[in-house]
């Protein structure tokens, strides 16, 4: 893991990046020839010197607790050539796995270029851009950045237990929940896992073992975009119960862990 934002540009000195990390200039320049970034990459003609240095990063370098598909916004100390980027100037590993940004767009006005990229899971994420990638609009080149942050790794406050709502119909009913929050995952984000099995006890009273056998269990899985706070499941029955327990899911996976069971199917008629 890269735990600094380094870089070494033209001209001698030590100084600050808005992320908070050291920059570490020194006197260093291309070789003058031409070339391109590589496959998805924008052209780059060098004109000998490294004088398009990073000015910042964001998600910046040591930062946590951010959302896994932020774009990777990257904003430079001179007006940069659009066509000199491209979607394999980045290197992107997490988990030893590497990943490629599906685009990449350049902002003239805060001379920002932003690769789309997600990274799925908690994780910390490395990220460098290679030196001599990226051309500024005279031809002159970057100098090698390098920075690490991490992405959420906190479950979301899911507090409430389910409760049942209105007969679905078709032996159904809906499931209802207050919403979880999340520190990083918007409401519309967040995703509901409904677990269900039947049970030879009463839901409000389960042990450890029906605990496990519900969790056991593929569950269904709605969105708040898409269902908002509800979920239908179908009713069971006779005397065996139908024990459902909703866990919250942030984007990077994070879940809660609550075992708050709701009975399901013996209250419903007719099936």
């Amino acid at each position: 893991m890269l735990t600094g934002a380094n870089q070494v540009g033209g001209g001698g000195g030590v100084g600050d990046t808005s992320d908070g990390s050291d920059v570490t200039s020194s006197d260093t320049s291309t070789t003058g020839t031409s070339g391109s970034s590589g496959a998805g990459g924008g052209t780059t003609t060098a004109t000998g010197v490294r004088t398009a240095l990073v000015s910042s990063a964001s998600p910046g370098n040591n930062d946590t607790q951010k959302a896994i598909n932020n774009g990777l916004a990257i904003t430079f100390n001179t007006a940069m050539d659009s066509a000199s980027f491209g979607t394999s100037d980045l290197t992107i590993v997490s988990n030893n796995t590497s990943y490629t940004p599906t685009a990449v767009s350049y902002n003239a006005t805060n001379k920002t270029a932003i690769w789309t990229v997600t990274v799925p899971g908690a994780s910390t994420v490395s990220v460098s851009l290679a030196a001599d990638a990226v051309a500024d609009a005279s031809g002159n080149t970057n100098d090698a950045y390098a920075y690490s942050y991490g992405t959420d790794s906190t479950a979301p406050t899911f507090s409430t237990a389910a409760t049942v709502g209105t007969n679905a119909g078709s032996c159904k009913m809906n499931l209802v929940w207050s919403a979880a929050t999340d520190g990083v995952t918007s409401a519309s984000n967040m995703a509901y896992r409904i677990y269900c099995s039947g049970v030879n006890t009463n839901c409000d009273v389960l042990g450890v073992t029906d605990q496990a056998t519900i969790l056991a269990t593929t569950p269904t899985t709605v969105t708040g975009a898409t269902s908002g706070t509800s979920g239908t499941v179908s009713g069971g029955h006779g005397s065996v119960a139908q024990c459902c327990i909703v866990r919250a899911c942030d984007e990077a996976s994070n879940c809660d862990t609550n075992v708050r069971s709701v009975q399901v199917g013996v209250m419903i008629t007719g099936c």
